[in-house]
């Protein structure tokens, strides 16, 4: 277990639908005290994170900050041309 520490870390796990970042940073603090911030979606799972942490460090302030960007990819969108030039008539006539 490491006692205390400062540093920081990154990594990047992709595949064709998303990116993952995470991020960690710390800083030498008397107790672990721990910040996450993460999107919406890993909220329940925060705790399940914490304790992985808590498992490898014994004190340091720590801030853990995951992203994830989705793959836009232009090929999987289809627009249909009639419904839309309906949804804009509709559109002009309530305006």
């Amino acid at each position: 277990m490491i006692v205390s520490m400062t540093g920081y870390g990154e990594g990047v796990a992709s595949n064709d639908a998303a990116t993952v970042t995470s991020e960690v940073r710390s800083v030498n603090h008397r107790f672990l005290d721990l910040s996450f911030k993460v999107p919406r979606i890993l909220q329940a799972h925060e705790r399940d994170m914490k304790e992985i942490v808590r498992k490898h460090l014994a004190r340091g302030r720590v801030y853990v900050t995951v992203t994830i960007e989705m793959e836009h990819r232009a090929d999987s969108v289809a627009i249909d041309a009639r419904v839309m030039a309906e949804y804009l008539n509709q559109l002009r006539d309530f305006a």
